[in-house]
């Protein structure tokens, strides 16, 4: 969002033009800096001198376009994201930023130009992305909080591709215009209601689903022809959106997954796009444990909320379809997202995500954690003897493979397949929300406190309209699970 220029031989100008835009980035820094552990009172104040920076803002005339890209930073990497976020929006439109790319456009279109100067081509340049980036915030805050979404889909989408070919631009800003384009195949999904007929959310999944393969497919060739290589962040980061977004936009299914009759009788379509989700999923643990875990860190609060969330479904998908998958594999997976969940700054969805691994395990969902062989005693390769301490087998009422019986008497079952009444896969379907929502964490007191704050003590939460939600406990609340039978 910021040119580099501004932030290395030219960081004393932004310093004389907006204390506001450095104290943010100076906020956002030591927050990534402390990450997991307590708040720093370096961070604290930081936070509150910005916030009180913000406030003039609401009050007074835009002074410059930094004051508008603070605010960007304070809604992306702050403990809120709505209000900002929706402050942010206006105070784009009070600048007319909506505008510069039309003008664009129409530069574009005029060979002999519009004889603006080069001052001018450069401001009308960082409207245009700071427009772009409102723009992809209010889309976010929209599906994140089940809002409506703040601006016209015409002044958002309206010459976006004119910034491609602007003389000045940066190769980053391909990025964002591709982030918007596949942002926009979600948005039709936005507007449907409960009470609309299945079969309009079933053509709009379809059409997200396809789609969102060819728009990485087209964007992919797009920075290979910028020579952008093919191991390139921004072009490794196309499959990672595209899973991000499947994954996410999948999830609506499992809405109407109650009874394990419901798993069996799903449409041969649903089926396929919930697997379709799982294996992706998978990929996203798979990639962000193997090469961007360093990167989590340095993440927005909606990129966290997304892992989390992806990380939920992860388990469920997996609970509800075990014979498509590595369960082993999985529940490595899980533990190595919650090991990246508990360094990410101010977030503590690993507690929750720990404990439900463990109660996956403890009720037969999950195989239990692999033990290595004890080397006093070797382990036995003739045919039909174990070792005494070997682990237990991958194979027994967990394996994918489901053509091997299993004979340890720790998981004794009828020889039926997965989901049978025999099965040691034998659970109610929604059980990985039920470990995933029970209110009793061992060791951990008081989860209802907000932020470290008794609720006894927070008794103005209970005068408001909208009180404000304990992070941790709403956090997937947009996902809209149904209650657990008995």
């Amino acid at each position: 969002m910021l040119e580099t220029s501004i932030l290395t031989g030219a960081s004393h100008s932004l310093r004389s033009r907006s204390p506001f835009s450095v104290t943010a980035i100076l906020f956002v820094g030591q927050k990534i800096r402390d990450a997991a552990n307590s708040v720093s009172d370096l961070q604290t104040r930081l936070r509150l001198h910005a916030e009180e920076m913000a406030k003039a803002t609401l009050f007074s005339p835009i002074a410059n376009i930094e004051a508008l890209q603070a605010m960007i930073i304070l809604a992306n990497w702050g403990d809120t994201v709505w209000r900002p976020g929706a402050h942010a929006v206006s105070m784009a439109f009070d600048m007319e930023l909506h505008r510069c790319l039309p003008l664009i456009a129409e530069e574009s279109r005029n060979r002999e130009g519009t004889g603006q100067s080069p001052a001018s081509k450069r401001s009308m340049l960082v409207g245009a992305r700071a427009w772009l980036l409102v723009s992809k915030l209010a889309i976010e805050m929209a599906f994140n909080h089940g809002k409506q979404l703040l601006i016209n889909e015409d002044e958002i989408f309206c010459c976006t591709h004119a910034l491609l070919d602007y003389p000045t631009r940066q190769i980053t800003d391909i990025r964002i215009v591709a982030s918007m384009e596949i942002l926009r195949l979600r948005i039709p999904l936005l507007r449907v209601k409960k009470s609309d007929p299945e079969e309009l959310r079933d053509s709009l999944l379809q059409a997200y689903n396809e789609n969102s393969r060819s728009w990485e497919d087209r964007w992919r060739q797009y920075f290979f022809s910028q020579g952008v290589g093919e191991e390139d962040f921004l072009v490794t980061d196309l499959t990672t959106q595209r899973c991000f977004g499947r994954v996410l936009a999948n999830a609506y299914l499992l809405s109407a997954i109650r009874t394990q009759q419901d798993v069996e009788l799903l449409p041969a379509h649903r089926r396929h796009w919930l697997i379709t989700s799982l294996q992706d999923a998978q990929f996203i643990a798979h990639r962000i444990l193997a090469a961007e875990k360093a990167k989590m860190i340095h993440g927005n609060h909606y990129s966290h909320v997304c892992l989390a969330g992806v990380a939920r479904i992860y388990l469920r998908l997996a609970t509800l379809f075990p014979t498509v998958i590595d369960l082993r594999s999985v529940a490595k997976d899980l533990i190595g997202l919650v090991e990246v969940l508990a360094q990410l700054p101010g977030f503590r969805f690993a507690r929750q995500l720990r404990y439900a691994v463990e109660e996956a395990r403890k009720r037969r969902m999950l195989p239990p954690e692999t033990r290595p062989c004890s080397p006093k005693i070797p382990t036995m390769a003739t045919a039909g003897q174990q070792s005494t301490y070997s682990s237990i087998r991958s194979t027994d009422g967990f394996s994918h493979i489901t053509e091997q019986p299993a004979v340890d008497s720790l998981w004794n079952t009828a020889a039926s397949g997965p989901l049978s009444d025999q099965s040691a896969l034998d659970f109610n379907p929604l059980v990985a929300e039920q470990v995933l929502n029970e209110t009793v964490i061992p060791g951990i007191s008081n989860q209802n406190d907000y932020m470290g704050l008794p609720l006894d003590q927070m008794t103005w939460f209970q005068s408001q309209v909208q009180p404000v939600e304990e992070p941790d406990a709403n956090l997937l609340a947009w996902l809209d699970f149904p209650a657990l039978g008995e």
